[in-house]
């Protein structure tokens, strides 16, 4: 699709007023398009979380899903206990993983971690149902920075991580449309 911006008055190759042109060649076509490409892609984002294989294993189910944010729960078992007693860290990590895995490829660019920081503010307990929440902090074309919260039901903080993902490049012929 080629993108021509309208400037005030008309198209700046043509001297035809603005209303005159063909719609498919302004800016509110183009933002309503990549609007409904994104809408698809997050709906097949979705799917593909749902038949995730290790997040069922765990337990894991998406609560919500949107441009640059996400947010999943998992309910503290009792198969997850550690040598201590207590919930095992690499469960938390994994709901907390989840999170960023979809914020972070949700806007229809292969996403890839490159660095998370986790720290553990208090454990969790038995039965607790944890809610990790990844919101996107920075992006640009390669790189892009993500701030996961790990709460428990009454929204004690449970754990906090920073993220960061490397963004793949992608031939504009395998880049889903309305994609940037």
């Amino acid at each position: 699709m080629v993108l021509h911006q309208v400037f005030p008055g008309g198209h700046p190759c043509t001297t035809e007023p603005r209303h005159r042109l063909d719609p498919k060649h302004t800016m509110g076509y183009f933002f309503s398009f990549k609007k409904e490409a994104m809408k698809e892609h997050i709906e097949q984002l979705k799917k593909k979380i749902e038949n995730e294989l290790y997040l069922k294993k765990l337990g894991i189910r998406l609560r919500e899903l949107d441009e640059g944010f996400a947010s999943f729960e998992m309910v503290m078992e009792k198969d997850l206990e550690n040598v201590h007693g207590g919930i095992h860290g690499g469960a938390i990590f994994s709901l907390i993983d989840a999170a960023f895995e979809a914020s972070s490829n949700s806007h229809g660019v292969p996403a890839v971690a490159l660095s998370m920081n986790i720290i553990f503010h208090k454990a969790p307990n038995f039965g607790d149902r944890l809610i990790a929440t990844s919101r996107e902090i920075n992006r640009t074309r390669r790189l892009a920075s993500y701030l996961i919260e790990a709460k428990d039901s009454e929204g004690r903080l449970i754990a906090t991580c920073q993220a960061v993902v490397y963004r793949k490049k992608v031939e504009s012929s395998h880049r889903p449309e309305g994609s940037s």
